[in-house]
């Protein structure tokens, strides 16, 4: 067995032996999100326009480094934030993710999640959220090429207010199909429309643990030079409403800044770079 398979094997027994809970009945947890001690970090821009019906953005997929008790994704979120308290936020998001706690495997794979009314929530398909497409092109959960690009487009369908959730390979909506909806049973606000969406990197990881790389694990420079190492990128980002593709009113979100960049956001393309190496505790 090799050194690394070897060191990735007995973090995982001994995370497992830590989670598998007392004699008294403790819930073993089955992800990080499940761990109220785990820690997050985030790169990414966020808008607030006061409604919209779609959003979309084309990314990179890589593999970092990523071990048992830690995760990195790439993704693309819409919120509803006008909900009661009690309700909670509605969102649905999609991306890629590195999650070996959850997956058994440091491979990139495709996700989505929702989080709804009556604090409903789930991560890929379950028996009460999204509803996958049978033969489309990519189901969640499934494994992605790193190094190839995806693009991402939630859109609202004005006949039954379901999102659809819509994945093609490259650059733009060439390719695109439909692979799967949310219904719109699952949400109060997001039953009408998103008022904010969020778009970039994000990490999670043990307090025991160092962060772990996010994106491509090159750090990102607010503003590139010719002959930087290039990170991560986001691009052909827009919010989508019946007159037209827009991007406007953006703003940045960003912890970790000494292991994690974010880099300005190009109108010309609309992109932006992001992530870094981590190694934070």
């Amino acid at each position: 067995m090799a050194f690394k398979d070897l060191r990735f094997a007995i973090v995982a027994l001994s995370i497992a032996i830590s989670t598998i809970g007392s004699i008294s009945g403790t819930k073993r947890k089955l992800s990080l999100d499940d761990d109220n001690d785990a820690k997050e970090a985030y790169a990414v821009y966020f808008i607030t326009p006061a409604w919209f019906h779609g959003f979309t953005a084309s990314m990179t997929v890589y593999n970092p480094t990523v071990t048992v008790g830690q995760s990195s994704k790439t993704y693309i979120s819409i919120q509803n934030t006008f909900n009661k308290p009690s309700d909670g936020t509605d969102e649905i998001q999609a991306g890629w993710i590195i999650d070996p706690w959850k997956y058994g495997d440091s491979r990139p794979r495709f996700f989505v999640s929702y989080k709804g009314a009556g604090g409903r929530s789930c991560v890929n398909t379950c028996s009460d959220g999204f509803r996958s497409i049978q033969g489309a092109y990519l189901a969640p959960g499934e494994v992605l090429d790193a190094n190839n690009q995806i693009t991402i487009k939630f859109l609202k369908d004005n006949s039954t207010g379901d999102w659809g959730v819509y994945v093609g390979p490259g650059v733009g909506d060439t390719y695109l199909s439909r692979i799967g909806y949310f219904p719109k049973y699952l949400f109060t606000g997001l039953a009408d429309s998103g008022n904010y969406a969020e778009f970039g990197g994000a990490v999670k990881f043990l307090s025991s643990l160092k962060s772990p790389p996010m994106g491509n694990g090159i750090y990102a420079k607010e503003l590139q030079r010719n002959g930087d190492p290039l990170p991560a990128i986001m691009k052909n980002i827009y919010y989508i409403r019946p007159d037209g593709w827009y991007l406007d009113r953006y703003f940045s979100r960003h912890s970790y800044q000494n292991c994690y960049g974010l880099g300005k956001l190009m109108v010309q393309d609309n992109s932006f770079g992001y992530g870094g190496p981590g190694g934070c505790s």
